[in-house]
């Protein structure tokens, strides 16, 4: 579990705690059905917790500015090649502080574009339409003559 789970487990509890204390039984009984229902929703608590972890590791893809963990997670790439693609220059980076380091979604995405390996359909697409451009001068030319 990790700290920030902690966290919102522990904020619950106290909101449970304040609803008992204040005696608003009927507001307890509601969220206690409202849980069920989430819990049958889910098939149990292991997969309702499953599903907010994934929501919470796709929820840094929405961020303008990404950390070097979270380029390294958006990129499916070591931390140690991020900082070689960063140290190399490859993609642009921010310091504000001169220290932390912080990478634009787009620009992750920029490098991700100049790193593309065309399929064979591609590759005959581009040769054919060259193919038919040369062919075309060479007419062309052939008929200036």
């Amino acid at each position: 579990m990790t700290p920030r789970e902690l966290e919102l487990y522990i904020e619950r509890l106290k909101r449970a705690q304040e609803m008992i204390e204040t005696n608003d039984i009927g507001q307890f009984q509601e969220k206690i059905m409202e849980v069920k229902s989430y819990l049958e929703q889910f098939n149990g608590l292991q997969e309702l917790l499953k599903h907010m972890k994934a929501i919470s590791e796709i929820a840094y893809t929405i961020k303008e500015f990404y950390t070097i963990d979270e380029a390294s997670k958006f990129l499916g790439l070591s931390k140690s090649t991020v900082y070689k693609i960063t140290s190399n220059r490859e993609l642009t980076y921010y310091k504000p502080n001169g220290k932390s380091i912080f990478i634009k979604r787009d620009d992750l995405l920029k490098w991700i574009n100049r790193h593309q390996v065309r399929s064979i359909d591609e590759i005959n697409a581009i040769a054919a339409t060259k193919a038919h451009k040369l062919a075309k001068e060479h007419l062309r030319k052939s008929n200036r003559v």
